[in-house]
């Protein structure tokens, strides 16, 4: 088991019935990095991709904390709110804004 810094045991390798569920949403322009960075997240590598996300998509990310697993869905989304806003927004705990501090429009 990968422990880090703050004895938390980390990645998709714990896959077990979670104690505890979160859904984070990553909000941001287009072209910002969002997708990009989820993966660097979840894979430990960074892909430069040109592609936006047309609809959204969703990765599983598990911890250990105290001998709880927890579960975390990483929602990534397009840019821009759609009809289905609602439902993507239903059970959010938290969202993660991302910005490109090269263009300030971002």
């Amino acid at each position: 088991e990968i422990m880090d810094q703050y004895g938390l045991a980390q990645g998709s390798f714990i896959k077990r019935k979670a104690d505890f569920e979160m859904k984070l949403m990553v909000m941001g322009e287009t072209k910002v990095g969002k997708t990009s960075l989820i993966e660097r997240f979840m894979k430990g590598k960074y892909e430069d991709k040109e592609a936006p996300t047309l609809t959204y998509g969703v990765a599983e990310y598990y911890l250990q904390f105290n001998g709880q697993c927890i579960k975390i869905d990483i929602w990534d989304t397009m840019s821009m709110m759609t009809s289905e806003s609602p439902y993507l927004l239903r059970g959010l705990n938290g969202v993660l804004l991302v910005y490109d501090v090269t263009n300030p429009e971002s």
